[in-house]
């Protein structure tokens, strides 16, 4: 027995050593952590039955599953899963002590249209290369085929938009794991590459993990100003919106000077184009700046988002975080008499697809969107495109949703990773994991939820092959060429 203790402790020593931090806890620890993920998920989050998940159950069966020293690893796997059928998007487990494979996958992948493209792991004059020339798409792994993988490894995004969840499972560092979780260990692997009509199939090692793809035909640069605006095409005013920052931000300031400044400069254009792609998120302001220039003088309110939050959580909080999301209950007096006459018709026929519990929610607070004729502001008639994709997410695909339908605005490109939650921060203290869960839910126009809905684009525009290898950005190109009528 003391052998045996002491070469446990010479484990975790020489673990601390490596990493700086312990990769295991005892059993005791670990319930002491999942109790408090329990309690956290019954009082804390809003999506907890949207799925109808049973997550009393899954956490029961966790913990009549561990060992006298629970891997940190494990643990954290195990959490996630539960978080994942959950189905609440900003949701997560981030663990400041465990560290990623060493190995990967022996390709980069990017998703391609509901496929993925192999692609070699080095940059070639700033372009992509394929990984198999003739084959460019990863069709099987052991004969699974790639899209059943996807979902037996996709744990955290299980309920993702179907596009979402490709992209994100092209994004993993834990290959190594997800792989030995399906198939069983091994020292290699059958991949097998297609083009449409043939195959390749080739047995492969893992290698050192590559980096992760980035579009680098549609890399807009924030910092650079000036590079986010343009005419494209004929005389298509373009916006390239990276992120949703605030407008009291330093960085954010100078942006939200920028936009209204070239919405001024885009009044004779004959459309216009804002680019959201790989927008992750932030802040509404934006959304509240342009909204005005795409409802006409004579528009009634338009009433762009319904949301309810948790009913324990403190009112005077609730206020404050829910104002900074531009979102009023019926008794703010940020609400006009038209905007209250246009919720009450709105709400008439307005039916939300998750039939949720109302007694574990609030009163509904909504976001109203009107015409503005102050001094930044004009009716701006011609078309307008919201170019998305499936890494526009958080305030980006509250911007989508809210925009769709709306006058002359049409949403192109692929569905967004919708999400709007409300994050809530908690620490497990022995694991040292930070649990994320959404307080409020958040409901589009047609009574979807944002999370796992996302918004459908109205002109479906993929990204190819020839943008995945960085030489072009043909969804904008295609947007441009639909545009002209081309």
């Amino acid at each position: 027995m003391k052998k045996l203790l002491f070469s446990l402790f010479t484990v975790i020593t020489f673990l601390i050593s490596v990493t700086g931090y312990a990769q295991t806890i005892t059993r005791q620890q670990a319930i002491e952590d999942i109790e408090k993920f329990r309690d956290v998920l019954n009082r804390e989050s809003s999506y907890l039955y949207s799925k109808g998940a049973h997550h009393e159950a899954a956490i029961d069966k966790v913990i009549a599953g561990l060992d006298e020293t629970v891997v940190l690893k494990d643990l954290y796997y195990d959490l996630v899963k539960i978080l994942g059928n959950i189905g609440d998007r900003h949701s997560g487990v981030y663990p400041e002590n465990i560290k990623n494979d060493s190995l990967g996958m022996p390709f980069m992948m990017a998703p391609v249209d509901g496929n993925i493209v192999a692609l070699k792991k080095e940059l070639v004059k700033d372009t992509y290369q394929l990984f198999q020339k003739n084959y460019p798409y990863l069709k099987s792994i052991n004969d699974m085929p790639i899209q059943e993988f996807i979902e037996k490894i996709s744990w955290r995004h299980k309920h993702a938009p179907k596009y979402a969840k490709i992209h994100q499972a092209t994004r993993e560092r834990n290959y190594d794991y997800f792989l030995t979780a399906v198939f069983g260990k091994s020292d290699t692997y059958k991949f097998t590459f297609t083009n449409g009509s043939k195959d390749k199939s080739l047995t492969l090692p893992l290698t050192e993990n590559p980096k992760r793809w980035r579009d680098l035909a549609y890399s807009p640069n924030i910092k650079d100003l000036p590079s986010l605006f343009k005419i494209v095409g004929n005389n298509i005013g373009y916006i390239s919106l990276p992120a949703m920052v605030s407008k009291r931000d330093r960085k954010g300031g100078n942006l939200h000077r920028y936009v209204p400044a070239k919405m001024h400069d885009y009044k004779n254009t004959d459309a216009l184009i804002i680019d959201l792609r790989y927008n992750g998120g932030g802040t509404r302001d934006f959304l509240m700046m342009l909204a005005p220039y795409f409802l006409s003088p004579d528009a009634k309110p338009w009433v762009a988002n319904v949301t309810r939050i948790r009913s324990d959580q403190k009112i005077s909080e609730d206020m404050r975080t829910m104002q900074a999301r531009y979102l009023y209950n019926t008794r703010s007096r940020r609400f006009t008499r038209d905007d209250i006459e246009a919720i009450k018709a709105f709400s008439k026929d307005f039916k939300t697809e998750w039939a949720y519990n109302p007694e574990r929610f609030s009163d509904a607070f909504y976001m109203v969107l009107s015409h503005d004729l102050g001094v930044d502001h004009y009716y701006y008639d011609k078309p307008v495109y919201v170019l998305v994709n499936e890494r526009s997410f958080s305030a980006a695909s509250v911007f989508t949703s809210a925009l769709k339908g709306m006058g002359n605005v049409k949403i192109a490109g692929m569905g967004t990773d919708g999400s709007s939650g409300r994050s809530q921060y908690f620490e497990l203290k022995h694991s040292k994991f930070d649990i994320r869960l959404s307080s409020m839910i958040s409901f589009q126009r047609n009574g979807k939820t944002l999370d796992t809905n996302g918004t459908e684009p109205d002109i479906v525009i993929p990204k190819d092959v020839q943008q995945v290898l960085g030489n072009r950005d043909t969804q904008l190109e295609n947007l441009v060429k639909h545009i002209e009528g081309k």
